[in-house]
């Protein structure tokens, strides 16, 4: 009983030596401060551990009861107009999230630690704004240059709250307003192929937001770029924390600012422009309730329409050939399809040409006739080519509803079919042949098989299981008298070669 008391005291001793070095921020009053830098990256933060002090204002207007766990940082205005940004990184602890109501920011004009309640300029949560977007922003338009300001972030945690850690930010930079044809930020990204979304953030420049868009608030953009065709794309990338892309609307106006076409983003391309003239795109984008966004990347490029619709693509064994045929329900500027075959899928040799129709809006039917497939299964392809066309530089188009999808380069010069594959199988079962260095045995059936071989002893020299068809080879080297190859499919076994 004795040794039970003291290991009971051991453990309390543990559990409260554990609670003790769960040391609270240093900042967790208001006297040691974390001083932020305006304009400068972000610092990290934590509600975790934290506590409240004696004179500290608990009671805030933006949140329900008394706040229990709060931190402080300082800032001195450098402008009148300035912004206050918090959001969570990640969250502390264990449990079931973290309550978003009651998890706030609240700033304080004062040199008293901790500042009073009257000396309290706003409040804010993750829902003063948006719904529950995991962002806290607060913006002021008229601060002392030189005071200085508090800045408590607080949490009241519940029962299996976890807690949040942040990064904060304060700031006198806004992102500048350039909403109308007349004042446009600036050219947009102009591609002569459609991007893919790392060649857009890759390259061009981001409009940065400044302090970052929360949910439920709208920007109004305005770009200018130059008509490579009668027909252009618009796209429009956001760095956000939304599960799926901010939607927005769009209008176009000509280079004197006539708005000539208007649309949503369900549907981006612009039409009938003149090639070389100037034209300006603006739009309006909402952030859903639930996120907010960082930056956006605007970018224009030629609406290319595919030069070969392929409809099918379709191939069979009759008797000894492997028969391809395909149908297209359009082309434009087409010279030729390369038909292309592998054995693995992977690796594709170039095996016949076949001319196409040029420029015809109307179905064409192909046919090619393969006289020396390979047994087991053959993987074919389409490369179709246009006239001028050089080295292609494959990358993944869309080709609507057909049930060839099409990829190929970015000029639009080439495009590759999906692949298909063929399986080819002959009457006999297998091939033997005996080599100078090994003997070769071909099976040609796709069902499993033991290739044995043994001596006149009856020992066995060589065993291989295959799943289908294979080509097994035997070394021979050593060989001493005669081998016998043997097959085993299932039940019956079979003598292949003496040699």
């Amino acid at each position: 009983m004795a040794t039970k008391g003291i290991f009971t005291i051991l453990i309390i001793l543990a559990c409260a030596s554990s609670l003790l070095h769960a040391q609270a921020p240093s900042n967790d009053n208001a006297t040691n401060n974390t001083s932020l830098v305006v304009n400068g990256s972000c610092t990290s933060g934590t509600n975790s551990n934290a506590t409240t002090e004696s004179g500290e204002v608990t009671s805030l207007p933006c949140v329900s009861g008394n706040t229990s766990s709060t931190v402080w940082y300082s800032f001195i205005a450098t402008a009148s107009k300035m912004w206050v940004q918090i959001y969570k990184t990640s969250l502390a602890g264990n449990g079931n999230g973290y309550n978003k109501n009651r998890w706030s920011v609240e700033v304080y004009k004062s040199n008293v630690y901790p500042p009073p309640s009257n000396a309290q300029l706003g409040c804010a949560t993750t829902n003063t704004v948006g719904n529950g977007d995991d962002i806290m922003e607060l913006i002021f338009t008229n601060l002392t240059i030189g005071s200085k300001y508090q800045i408590q972030v607080g949490y009241k945690p519940g029962n299996g709250d976890q807690v949040p850690n942040f990064c904060i930010q304060v700031g006198s930079n806004f992102t500048s307003s350039c909403s109308t044809c007349n004042n446009s930020c600036g050219s947009a990204c102009n591609f002569t192929y459609k991007p893919t979304t790392s060649e857009v953030t890759g390259t061009c420049s981001p409009r940065n937001m400044l302090p970052y868009l929360e949910g439920n608030q709208t920007t109004s953009d305005c770009y200018s770029f130059v008509a490579q065709k009668e027909s252009m794309n618009f796209g429009l990338i956001s760095n956000s924390t939304c599960s799926s892309s901010p939607s927005y609307t769009w209008t176009l106006s000509n280079s004197i600012c006539g708005q000539t076409q208007s649309g949503t983003n369900s549907s981006t391309i612009f039409s009938g422009l003149t090639v070389g003239q100037t034209y300006n795109v603006c739009y309006t984008l909402t952030v859903p309730q639930d996120c907010y966004v960082t930056s956006l990347y605007p970018y224009v490029y030629p609406n290319v329409g595919l030069p070969v619709e392929l409809v099918t693509f379709s191939g069979s064994q009759e008797d000894d050939n492997i028969v391809l045929n395909w149908t297209t329900e359009s082309e434009i500027n087409s010279d030729y399809f390369v038909i292309q075959r592998s054995t693995d899928g992977v690796v594709f040799n170039d095996i016949a040409y076949v001319t196409g129709n040029g420029t015809s809006a109307y179905a064409h039917h192909y046919s090619y006739i393969d006289s020396t497939p390979g047994n087991g299964y053959n993987y074919y392809r389409l490369l179709q080519v246009d006239y001028q066309a050089t080295e292609p530089d494959v990358v993944y188009l869309e080709n609507g509803t057909s049930n060839a999808s099409l990829e190929g380069d970015k000029t639009g010069l080439f495009r590759y079919s999906n692949m298909i594959s063929v399986e080819f199988t002959t009457a006999e079962e297998y091939h033997f042949q005996l080599n100078p260095t090994s003997a070769q045995i071909d099976l040609y059936q796709q069902v499993p098989a033991s290739i044995i071989v043994f001596d006149v002893n009856g020992v066995v020299v060589f065993r291989e299981v295959v799943s289908g068809a294979a080509k097994v080879m035997i070394p021979t080297s050593g060989k001493n008298g005669i081998w016998y190859a043997c097959m085993i499919r299932g039940a019956k076994k079979e003598l292949i070669a003496a040699f």
